[in-house]
């Protein structure tokens, strides 16, 4: 009998731990949440620069002439501090350029990010590269659980399906215990978490462990016509037409709905990939307008004629990976140059 009992008071011991953190993110809710700048202090480096976005998003102040944002495939391609010296020359004041985004591709992420920052700074201008190899998950950005609590978003779980909601309370479940241990302490941050000169990734690195190899060629220059996709470009873009599954096709709608509320510019650029090599069209999944609505701006540039010149055997120079590395960066970086300064000028000059 003895043994009965203590069998049943271990299992009421489990249920109630269970029941607990079960209901761990509704008790948080209620208790009161600290702070969203607290939550991005507690997301590791590596996943990406999430303290200085948190003092980004939610302690400075001004207008953004330009948000390069989403997953690392254009964090990785572009020069922040290049692209922010040549605009501020061009606009004749300091510009406001920012890095921001997750490491790993996921909509869910990039609309919850994007909406933490449009609730508090203006953009004039957004920059955006997805992938055609983006994935999709049916389930919940891998770090979703680290910076999604119970009452950040009410609208959040509008339009999904039960099994999707349960998938995103699953991970508050997971990520409750980090936050109820910032209601006891603050999370700490290491030198240099906050320095925004740490914004760019270090990509000195050759392609899949080779030994790096400067290469300080400069790319063809392209006027932004022969960039941006027109009719008169139409014919160098190509669209897969492979469509996103529902989960991520709902957070990429609800993306370009809060892009237009808050009229920011949006331009989808296409960054080549390291299995591009001599492609003479610029790939693209789906058709844009279709998801950002006709208000927008594609560029990109088929890899045959941004590597012009480039041999098979230079080409991974220009890589770490899929990603573009130190070569790639400034090369794309002062090849698309042009086109960015000319629309994100014309942002900047706008009233808001």
């Amino acid at each position: 009998m003895f043994q009965t009992i203590h069998q049943r008071r271990w299992l009421a011991a489990f249920v109630g731990g269970i029941g607990f953190f079960l209901t761990l993110p509704v008790t948080l809710q209620l208790v009161g949440l600290r702070p969203k700048s607290e939550v991005y202090r507690g997301v590791p480096l590596e996943s990406g620069k999430f303290p200085l976005m948190g003092r980004q998003f939610f302690e400075e102040k001004g207008d953004i002439d330009l948000l390069i944002f989403g997953s690392s495939v254009v964090r990785y391609a572009l020069d922040s501090q290049a692209v922010r010296s040549a605009l501020s020359i061009r606009l004749g004041r300091p510009a406001a350029v920012i890095v921001a985004g997750a490491g790993w591709a996921g909509s869910d992420m990039q609309y919850l990010l994007l909406r933490d920052l449009l609730e508090h700074r203006h953009v004039r201008a957004i920059l955006m590269a997805l992938p055609i190899a983006q994935p999709d998950s049916h389930f919940p950005h891998i770090l979703l659980y680290r910076v999604f609590r119970l009452g950040d978003n009410p609208g959040f779980f509008d339009g999904l399906s039960i099994r999707e909601r349960a998938a995103v309370y699953g991970e508050m479940v997971l990520g409750a215990p980090r936050q109820a241990l910032t209601l006891l302490r603050p999370n700490q941050l290491g030198d240099g978490e906050l320095d925004p000169a740490r914004a760019d990734p270090e990509t000195r690195v050759g392609y899949f462990g080779e030994p790096f190899v400067e290469d300080h060629r400069e790319p063809p220059a392209l006027p932004p016509s022969s960039v941006i996709y027109s009719s008169s470009t139409a014919s160098q873009f190509v669209v897969e037409n492979t469509p996103f599954n529902s989960y991520q096709m709902h957070f990429l709608t609800r993306m370009a709905i809060l892009l237009r509320e808050h009229r920011v510019r949006t331009i989808i650029l296409n960054v080549p990939r390291d299995s591009e090599n001599g492609v003479t069209v610029v790939r693209e999944r789906v058709y844009w307008p279709n998801v950002f609505g006709p208000d927008f701006t594609m560029a990109g540039i088929p890899p045959a004629t941004l590597f012009k010149g480039v041999s098979d055997r230079e080409f991974h120079r220009f890589y770490l990976d899929e990603h573009l590395n130190a070569n790639g960066r400034r090369y794309y970086t002062a090849a698309m140059l042009p086109t960015l300064l000319s629309l994100c000028a014309s942002s900047s000059n706008d009233s808001p």
